[in-house]
């Protein structure tokens, strides 16, 4: 087979319903030369049966389980441990790829960029057609073709631009819309995991600053979206981390990581440094003392909030206000306060 190996990597839990057509799309690649990697994240329905099936008919297909259930983030970052491939296509189990798509994500690096993306499309399942709409709306609105219309291309100066004035805002798009150089990860390390609703695009955002991003204009991937139901507990913790937390750590990585700075010096120029840091420190002193009140619920996923908190902050002291060992204890008092009223 011609062409550099493309390990096409799948993070798989309990994706029994999704694994047939996800496998069919991509047994069907026009492009053949893959390695097709398969992390079970220790799965407890019958998705073991049916990948060990699809192994014995496609000998591209390598099967590994994990020991235990690592969650998602670091599971992306096994399946990038694992793989044999000069190229990482990523493949979520319930997403789609058009039959070309690794073909023209490769013929789009011309062999000197390092980062690919295309067009994606979106499959609702379970979600009204209101709620479709408002996301059609929403997502269409950050989308490369929307920002930069007839680009092929995305320069680094263009990626700094783009995060800094669309912050948090994903204009890359979703893992199964990307393609990367196995470099890349040797060069900007792998997955954040302490990011719970964003850790592709902080990724996105950390090596495109410096390679640049090959577009494909094109709709060769499909991102599934899934109006599933979650526990009131997990719900809870989810919603703590994905909306307060993860934006916070990515102003931090805006601010603070030596890989960010282009964007830094940018926000210099604009006069926008100085705004963004006080931001900063602003929210993380709000979101610190919520994480202390939160620790006195009775309810033992917001009381979590609290240790998540510290977790997340413990590697980033930029994160935690001057005396945060108090809060507790500030909290303590508000919660009696408001006791006794």
């Amino acid at each position: 087979m011609n062409g550099p190996i493309v390990t096409v990597c799948i993070p798989v839990y309990n994706g029994h319903a999704f694994l047939e057509r996800c496998l069919q799309a991509i047994v069907k690649q026009t492009y053949r030369n893959l390695d097709i990697l398969v992390v079970d994240n220790q799965s407890t329905d019958d998705s073991a049966a049916l990948l060990a099936a699809w192994a014995e008919r496609d000998p591209r297909i390598r099967i590994v389980t994990n020991d235990a259930n690592i969650g998602l983030v670091p599971n992306r970052n096994r399946c990038i441990e694992l793989a044999r491939g000069e190229w990482i296509k990523f493949m979520d189990v319930d997403d789609v790829l058009a039959p070309t798509a690794i073909e023209r994500l490769l013929e789009a690096s011309r062999g000197e960029y390092r980062m690919a993306i295309c067009r994606r499309l979106f499959f609702y399942e379970g979600v009204g057609e209101a709620q479709q709409a408002l996301m059609e709306r929403e997502v269409r609105r950050y989308e490369v073709r929307e920002l930069l219309p007839g680009r092929t291309y995305i320069t680094p100066d263009e990626v700094a631009r783009l995060a800094l004035e669309y912050r948090g805002r994903n204009f890359v798009g979703e893992p199964t819309a990307v393609m990367m150089h196995r470099s890349v990860f040797d060069e900007f390390g792998a997955f954040n995991e302490d990011l719970v609703q964003i850790p592709d695009l902080e990724y996105w955002l950390r090596v495109g600053l410096h390679t640049g991003i090959a577009y494909v204009d094109e709709p060769l991937s499909c991102f599934s979206i899934h109006n599933g139901a979650a526990s009131a507990a997990n719900l809870a913790l989810r919603n703590f981390r994905a909306d307060r937390v993860d934006q916070l750590i990515l102003l931090h990585e805006y601010l603070y990581n030596p890989y960010f700075e282009p964007v830094r010096k940018l926000a210099e120029a604009q006069g926008l440094l100085g705004e963004m840091r006080g931001n900063f420190r602003r929210r993380a002193v709000r979101i610190a003392l919520r994480a202390a009140l939160d620790g006195r619920s009775q309810n033992p996923a917001v009381r979590d909030h609290w240790s998540q908190w510290r977790i997340v902050g413990h590697s980033r002291p930029h994160m935690r206000p001057p005396g945060d060992a108090l809060l507790p204890l500030a909290a303590f008092v508000l919660h009696a306060v408001r006791v006794r009223r």
